[in-house]
């Protein structure tokens, strides 16, 4: 208990721990939002060769910024764990890659794939980050111990 005390009193006092803060919930959307991406991306892979399709995409960064104004809006990061944040449907757009080929298709593979990249990229991020904070969970109700 010892431990658990000393990590009440690094939070600054009295503050209630919870298992799922703020940060949790920022995660989650992190994690919703590269799922989503990710099959956006993969329908734009799959429509690369169908006449007059337009690639989709969904903007990670936007969608974390209207989550992180909507907590500092609520003030919850302050004061206590949040429920979670809003359920805010994600919205794709349109994204030409290119200049339209003669069918119509504005599709370009490689900058599919680069997307496809960047989000893995961010998804591994977000569940590093997420498991990280599980370990330091779990080495907290251990009391330090394993």
């Amino acid at each position: 208990m010892l431990l658990l005390r000393v990590v009440i009193r690094a939070l600054g006092g009295s503050k209630m721990i919870t298992l799922f803060d703020g940060t949790s919930a920022l995660l989650e959307r992190a994690l919703d939002t590269t799922l989503a991406r990710q099959a956006v991306l993969t329908s734009n892979v799959a429509n690369l060769d169908t006449p007059g399709f337009s690639p989709r995409d969904i903007d990670f960064e936007r969608a974390i910024d209207e989550a992180l104004r909507h907590a500092e809006r609520s003030g919850q990061e302050q004061r206590r764990a949040p429920a979670g944040l809003p359920d805010t449907p994600l919205r794709a757009y349109d994204r030409p890659d290119r200049a339209p080929r003669p069918d119509g298709n504005t599709v370009d593979l490689d900058v599919q794939m680069a997307r496809m990249s960047q989000n893995a990229v961010m998804y591994d991020a977000s569940t590093t980050v997420l498991a990280r904070r599980m370990q330091l969970m779990k080495y907290v109700v251990n009391e330090g111990g394993m």
